[in-house]
């Protein structure tokens, strides 16, 4: 693959990357107090403590106003990423803990790496049908210049 390809998909990576964390309400100033309330340990973080959403309809606390709407709808239709919790809400205004973030994270990460190969898988069967299409169009080309 080209040195651009993977510049792109890496560009790609990281603005998802930005744009998950800074939609699932990671803030810097916070009291590092308060967000510690929520798990003592990471093995008090249940393994359905989000779900997979397949659309943001599903999730009972946004609606199409919220400004945010959009980039969640990317995220869930273009990335399949999980953005709820169990009981299907987003929780906006929630402040989460580095496990959520870890855990989510990591789980759409998955996911574009998945789409990633898949798009490589892809990419090479395209290349291919056009070498084969290529060949086609010499060959019928070549034959009719014998014909003359």
């Amino acid at each position: 693959m080209s040195k651009q390809f993977w510049k792109n998909t890496a560009l790609s990576l990281a603005t998802v990357l930005v744009v998950y964390l800074s939609l699932i309400g990671v803030s810097i100033g916070t009291d590092l107090n308060r967000l510690n309330y929520h798990f003592e340990d990471e093995h008090q973080i249940p393994d359905n403590y989000l779900a997979q959403v397949t659309s943001v309809s599903g999730l009972r606390d946004v609606d199409p106003t919220s400004p945010y709407y959009e980039a969640l709808r990317s995220l869930v239709e273009r990335y399949g990423c999980s953005i709820g919790f169990a009981d299907r809400t987003y929780r906006a205004n929630r402040t989460i803990v580095r496990a959520e973030v870890v855990s989510s994270t990591s789980a759409c990460m998955n996911v574009t790496e998945r789409l990633g190969q898949e798009s490589v898988a892809a990419l090479r069967d395209d290349v291919e049908k056009s070498k084969r299409i290529l060949e086609e169009i010499i060959s019928s080309l070549s034959q009719k210049k014998e014909v003359r």
